[in-house]
C-alpha cells in the first residue's frame, strides 16, 4: 500500500509539471550551443534583439497599430525533459522607438518544441503564463493577449539562431478590433550558435 501511494504522489507530480512547462512530444526537447548530441554544453537562457528592421503589432483588418524600431526578448530554461517543451519564464520583452506607446504588462512564458527531423522549432506560450500586451491608441488602450498554449511562430537553430515571432493576440480590453497579430525576428545574442534537439 505505502508503495502504490508513492507511485501516486510521482504521477501527480509529473502531472502538475506538465500542466506547467506544456505538453510536447514523448521525446525530450533540449537546447545547446553544438548541433550533435549529446550535447555537452546546456543553454540556461536566451537573449535576444530584433532584427529586420522593426517589430509590428497589426490589428485584425490589417493596421498596423504600433511599429518599434527596438525591441529585446529574454527567455530563462526552466522546464526541459521527457514529454514537455524546453523554455520557461520570460524575463524581458521590451519595446522601444514605438510609433504607439507599446508595454508589456505580463512577460508570462515562452516554450519551444522540436520540429521533427531539423535542429529548428516551433514557439508556443506557456499553459502557466500568458504574455500581456498594452497599447495605446488615439481612441484609449488595448491590452491584447497570446493566450495559454498558443502557437506564437517558430525558431530558427543554428549559428544566429533566431525567433521568429508571428504571434496572434486576442483583445482582452479597449477600442481595439478583436484580434491582432505580433510580427518580429529576434536573434539570439548570447550564444553564437543554438539547436534545439529531440531524443
Amino acid at each position: 500500500m505505502k508503495h502504490l501511494k508513492m507511485l501516486g504522489a510521482v504521477a501527480v507530480a509529473a502531472a502538475a509539471l506538465t500542466a506547467l512547462s506544456g505538453v510536447g512530444t514523448a521525446s525530450a526537447d533540449f537546447i545547446c550551443t553544438e548541433s550533435n548530441t549529446p550535447c555537452g554544453k546546456a543553454i540556461a537562457s536566451l537573449e535576444s534583439s530584433l532584427i529586420g528592421g522593426t517589430v509590428r503589432i497589426k490589428d485584425e483588418g490589417g493596421t498596423v497599430i504600433s511599429t518599434c524600431s527596438g525591441s529585446k526578448l529574454n527567455v530563462k530554461k526552466e522546464f526541459e525533459g521527457v514529454g514537455v517543451r524546453v523554455g520557461g519564464a520570460i524575463t524581458a520583452l521590451t519595446w522601444t522607438g514605438c510609433t504607439a506607446s507599446t508595454v508589456t504588462v505580463a512577460n508570462g512564458q515562452m516554450m519551444i518544441e522540436n520540429k521533427k527531423g531539423t535542429t529548428n522549432g516551433t514557439l508556443f506560450s506557456g499553459k502557466a503564463g500568458e504574455i500581456q500586451i498594452t497599447v495605446g491608441t488615439l481612441l484609449g488602450s488595448c491590452v491584447f493577449t497570446t493566450g495559454l498554449g498558443t502557437d506564437l511562430g517558430a525558431f530558427a537553430g543554428g549559428i544566429n539562431a533566431a525567433f521568429q515571432i508571428n504571434a496572434p493576440l486576442t483583445r482582452v480590453s479597449g477600442p481595439c478590433l478583436g484580434k491582432a497579430t505580433w510580427e518580429g525576428e529576434y536573434q539570439v545574442t548570447n550564444h553564437t550558435a543554438v539547436y534545439v534537439h529531440a531524443s
